[in-house]
């Protein structure tokens, strides 16, 4: 639902921006805009005090071979922006690469069973 707030955490890494409580990143977040199941976009905030503000959409398309699942992480600005989206970019990469199949071949094999 839009305005709904929410928290990643996750392990201090450098370079990032976000807030670090007992050696715990948060980075904070707000649903933007719901078009269930198709798409769901939130503003991500490194801090809470902060106006630096980017936005993460993930979109969900038919395909002639099933679904087509994309993302972008937009609004970055400065060189500050450049390197935090550079160091996102390879964390995302491996969650799509690495990640992402690993939970679809589990749930697969749990519907299969």
């Amino acid at each position: 639902m839009p305005g709904t707030n929410f928290r990643f955490a996750g392990k201090p890494v450098w370079g990032w921006s976000g807030v670090v409580y007992c050696e715990v990143i948060v980075v904070y977040c707000e649903v933007i805009e719901v078009d269930a199941p198709r798409s769901l976009r939130y503003s991500w905030r490194g801090d809470e005090d902060t106006d630096d503000v980017t936005e993460v959409t993930y979109r969900l398309e038919p395909t002639a071979a099933g679904t087509r699942f994309s993302w972008a992480h937009t609004g970055f600005t400065g060189a500050g922006g450049f390197a935090m989206s550079r160091l996102l970019g390879s964390v995302r990469r491996k969650m799509l690469n690495d990640g992402v199949p690993a939970v679809l071949a589990a749930y697969h094999a749990e519907q299969a069973s």
